[in-house]
C-alpha cells in the first residue's frame, strides 16, 4: 500500500497536470480526483493501523477532509501575504505603518493556522483514543515528510522514479504496532 501511495503521490505532483491537459480535462479536476484517491488510501492505512471501526473511519475522514481544505485556503493566503511582506521589507520606501499592517496580517494568519490545528485536534480527540490520536499525528507527519521528500527530489532531478529515500513509513521513527500487537 505504501508503494501505491508513493506512486500516486508522484503522479499527482508531476503527471496529473500534464496528463489532464493532453486529455482536455482541466488540471484541477484531475488533481482533485487524484487527491481523493490518495485521501482514501491514506484513510485505509489509518483505519488499519489504528484499528478504527467504520464509524470512526468516516468521522476521522470528514475531520481531515474539512481541515485539509481550510489548511489549503490558509496556505494560499499565506503565500500571498508572505510575498507582499517580503517585497515590502526589501523596499526601503515602505512606510512604517505599512510594515506594521503587514506584520499584523502575518500574526493573524499564524493565529488562524493555530486555531485550525487546535480545532482539528479537539475534533479528533472526540473520536479517537489518546493512543490512536497520537499515532495518527505520527502517521500524518511521516506522510507529510514523504511529500516534502518527493517534492524536493522533483525540484532537483525532475519527476521521481520509485522512492529511493526515506518514505513516510521508514522516516526514522520506530514502527507503529499493528492493532492487537501492543
Amino acid at each position: 500500500m505504501t508503494r501505491w501511495l508513493s506512486g500516486a503521490l508522484a503522479l499527482l505532483l508531476v503527471a496529473a497536470p500534464l496528463t489532464a491537459q493532453v486529455r482536455g480535462v482541466p488540471p484541477q479536476g484531475r488533481r482533485a480526483e487524484l487527491m481523493e484517491r490518495i485521501h482514501d488510501r491514506f484513510m485505509d492505512e489509518i483505519a488499519e493501523r489504528l484499528g478504527l471501526d467504520e464509524g470512526q473511519r468516516e468521522r476521522v475522514s470528514t475531520i481531515l477532509r474539512e481541515t485539509m481544505e481550510e489548511r489549503r485556503d490558509l496556505a494560499r493566503e499565506g503565500v500571498v501575504a508572505r510575498q507582499h511582506f517580503f517585497a515590502a521589507v526589501q523596499d526601503p520606501a515602505t512606510s512604517t505603518a505599512e510594515l506594521e499592517r503587514l506584520l499584523e496580517e502575518m500574526r493573524e494568519l499564524r493565529r488562524r493556522e493555530f486555531e485550525l490545528a487546535e480545532a482539528e485536534d479537539d475534533a479528533l480527540a472526540r473520536v479517537l483514543t489518546p493512543r490512536q490520536h497520537a499515532e495518527l499525528l505520527l502517521l500524518r507527519h511521516r506522510f507529510n515528510q514523504h511529500v516534502r521528500d518527493v517534492r524536493g527530489r522533483m525540484g532537483r532531478q525532475g519527476p521521481p522514479g520509485p522512492p529511493d529515500g526515506p518514505g513516510w513509513q521508514d522516516s526514522g521513527f520506530p514502527p507503529l504496532p499493528r492493532p492487537g500487537r501492543r
